[in-house]
């Protein structure tokens, strides 16, 4: 149930959509929430937040794509918002990310890959 509910949260890249979730599945948002706590360790939100992320991530360090590109392409509101979310995760920001995949290769991006 949760790898299916997962796969929908991670098609689109999108903002989590708890409501539309629940009308998609049957399931009410509480249940999602207690299935994905229970089985994940995250909230709904959360596992999100990571999964965008990680596309994000993926693209700035593979791709020469602007990050105003990369921000709508994975779903954030603008370039400042994938910017926030991306420092939260590592600390770093984007730019500086591709600035150190230079310098140290594979080791950095080993280091700051998140995932599941």
């Amino acid at each position: 149930m949760v790898l299916a509910l997962s796969q929908q949260i991670s098609i689109d890249y999108q903002p989590l959509d708890l409501s539309g979730l629940s009308q998609n599945s049957g399931l009410s948002e509480r249940y999602i929430q207690k299935l994905y706590q229970a089985n994940i360790g995250l909230s709904p939100a959360a596992f999100s937040a990571v999964t965008r992320f990680n596309r994000c991530l993926h693209l700035v360090l593979n791709t020469q794509a602007s990050l105003t590109s990369i921000a709508y392409e994975c779903g954030y509101y603008d370039q400042a918002h994938c910017i926030k979310e991306f420092k939260r995760f590592t600390g770093i920001a984007p730019s500086e990310s591709r600035s150190f995949l230079i310098e140290n290769g594979k080791d950095f991006q080993q280091a700051v890959n998140i995932g599941f």
